[in-house]
């Protein structure tokens, strides 16, 4: 079983079919970048795939349980900062925000032995030129 963290990014990556932004027009990443200034260097869209705890483990028998939280940061640079170029990123990054959603909905039995729950509640921490929102998932796998 890979690291549910990577596992997660994988299928966002793979799965993604949309036109705008196009998957060549998207970071996909693990984790943050070391210098900051990196996140935008060439793409206007970055998504970055952390975990946000340590496993829960719950024992059953000779099996163990785990639940991780991981929180999918999806960062979008608004360049130039027109109002209509902000209008514009406002509604791309939603769609990505959806886009997301709709892979974990579809993809939540299991993908390489790892089961994804959308936890809800997303947060928006809009400071242009950079808009930011942070999508929490719950990732559950076990280990014999």
């Amino acid at each position: 079983m890979n690291d549910p963290a990577l596992t997660l990014k994988n299928l966002i990556e793979k799965e993604w079919d949309l036109s705008n932004p196009v998957k060549a027009d998207v970071y996909f990443r693990i984790g943050e970048p070391c210098n900051l200034k990196d996140r935008f260097a060439v793409k206007h869209y970055s998504i970055e795939v952390t975990k946000s705890s340590a496993p829960i483990i719950h024992q059953t028998g000779a099996r163990s349980i785990f639940n991780e939280r991981i929180v999918i940061n999806v960062w979008a640079h608004v360049t130039p900062e027109t109002e209509e170029t902000k209008e514009k990123v406002f509604e791309i990054r939603q769609t990505i925000v959806e886009k997301i959603k709709d892979i974990i909905f579809l993809n939540r039995k299991s993908v390489e032995g790892v089961r994804f729950t959308y936890l809800g509640g997303d947060r928006v921490f809009d400071t242009l030129p950079y808009l930011r929102t942070l999508v929490e998932v719950r990732c559950t796998y076990s280990h014999p």
